[in-house]
């Protein structure tokens, strides 16, 4: 007990619910929880709780810790989406799409998680979510594949399709474009492309999916000439990403088995390069790797 108070005291308390798990013991657990929220009774010490009663099959205490949780993270208001994480936990579905929902107002991307959640546990609101997206989706969001999903929910598609190939034919990418350091860098790295091309894919216009990602593959190769800051492993896992989204497997293992020869180049240790192999197979699916 002494050292759980050492942990809270310290603000250690994913410490100290890290340990009384590991050591199974029911009486402390039931001790650390009560520690946890009388003396820092903040929301991470709160969900340390909750995660104690879970691991200890605690339901009811756990169901009453995360109904206070709940009420603390609605009214404090500034991160609702992890209001919404806490209803879901509660089974309080139609109140977790609706935070989801107000969070995706102001950050798109938590729509996926009002969709998910939506479509698993309360159908009755996919629609309404579906169509909240294609509404408020503005290009410069991004969000491309999130829009496409609320588009064929709504039978939407065409009009989404219309959309996403208008947008790919602006796309024209200089070779040597977004050197690092320079004002458009994050306009040109690979990952910015990934989801219009994951739209775009999933709409069958793998055409012009194909042509941006050859576009973005040819500026890669003059970057790597060029740019001495260039970020190899970063990039190119990205570009594999792309590479894998259009169905171009060799490309993958080629790039994954490039980055694989390079570790022992890098003067990184031997976990690197497991944890790269594990990455590659992930991905490609190939155990020769």
């Amino acid at each position: 007990r002494q050292l759980i108070d050492l942990y809270i005291k310290n603000e250690l308390g994913i410490t100290a619910r890290d340990k009384v798990i590991e050591l199974r013991h029911k009486d402390l657990a039931h001790y650390t929880i009560n520690r946890l929220i009388e003396e820092t009774p903040n929301e991470s010490s709160m969900e340390y709780a909750s995660e104690i009663a879970n691991a200890f099959g605690e339901s009811d205490m756990e169901k009453r810790i995360l109904n206070e949780l709940l009420k603390v993270q609605k009214k404090k208001g500034e991160f609702l989406f992890s209001a919404a994480d806490t209803a879901v936990k509660l089974g309080k579905y139609d109140e977790a799409v609706d935070l989801y929902m107000e969070s995706a107002k102001d950050a798109f991307g938590f729509l996926d998680q009002a969709l998910d959640a939506a479509q698993e546990h309360a159908p009755h609101k996919l629609k309404k979510v579906a169509q909240f997206g294609f509404n408020k989706f503005t290009q410069d969001r991004g969000f491309w594949k999130i829009y496409v999903r609320c588009a064929q929910i709504l039978d939407k598609t065409n009009v989404a399709k219309e959309r996403l190939l208008k947008e790919a034919k602006k796309i024209k990418i200089k070779p040597e474009s977004g050197i690092v350091g320079s004002k458009n860098y994050y306009d040109f790295i690979p990952r910015y492309y990934q989801n219009l091309v994951e739209g775009l894919v999933s709409l069958g216009c793998t055409t012009e999916a194909e042509n941006i990602v050859d576009q973005v593959a040819i500026n890669e190769t003059k970057l790597r000439r060029i740019d001495e800051r260039y970020n190899h492993n970063e990039r190119q896992k990205e570009l594999a990403q792309l590479y894998h989204t259009i169905g171009r497997t060799d490309e993958v293992k080629r790039i994954h088995v490039e980055l694989i020869d390079m570790i022992p180049l890098s003067g990184y240790g031997p976990e690197n390069g497991l944890r790269a192999i594990d990455e590659a197979i992930e991905l490609t699916c190939d155990q020769t790797l």
